[in-house]
């Protein structure tokens, strides 16, 4: 079996991954606006928005689901399979690789700042996306020469 990337924007994602890591469980509405947009105050439309999107970039139909289920006025359900993989032999997920992309254009940058040209950058996001993490992984890299 093939792997393949699928598309999907940040927070539909993280809808999922937190849908998966509850299989099989009834994720109620509240439980997922508190887990995917903490301390942030969100319509329950978006989570309609994000499982939309889901369900188009995997084939799934609400009416005859294969990856999640919804509970009407309640919430929702994984019941897709889930494989376990050895970590080692795992693929990259899609932050690590975006924060290696983001890491090599700061690289970029910084030759080019060291070359003596002026640079700036800004780096921004939603929150709980990984800027900290990739400012911090960056200067450490520096830091390492």
């Amino acid at each position: 079996m093939g792997l393949e990337s699928i598309p999907l924007n940040r927070k539909a994602y993280a809808v999922l991954h937190f849908l998966a890591q509850r299989p099989g469980r009834l994720v109620t509405k509240d439980e997922l606006l508190d887990g995917v947009w903490p301390e942030t105050h969100v319509a329950e439309g978006v989570l309609k928005v994000a499982v939309a999107e889901i369900r188009k970039a995997l084939n799934d139909v609400s009416r005859s689901p294969r990856f999640i289920e919804t509970a009407h006025r309640r919430g929702y359900r994984f019941i897709g399979a889930i494989e376990s993989e050895d970590r080692e032999t795992a693929p990259p997920s899609s932050r690590e690789i975006e924060r290696e992309q983001s890491l090599a254009q700061l690289d970029a940058w910084m030759a080019k700042a060291l070359e003596g040209e002026r640079q700036v950058v800004f780096v921004t996001g939603e929150t709980g996306m990984g800027k900290t993490t990739l400012l911090e992984a960056f200067t450490e890299r520096i830091a390492q020469g």
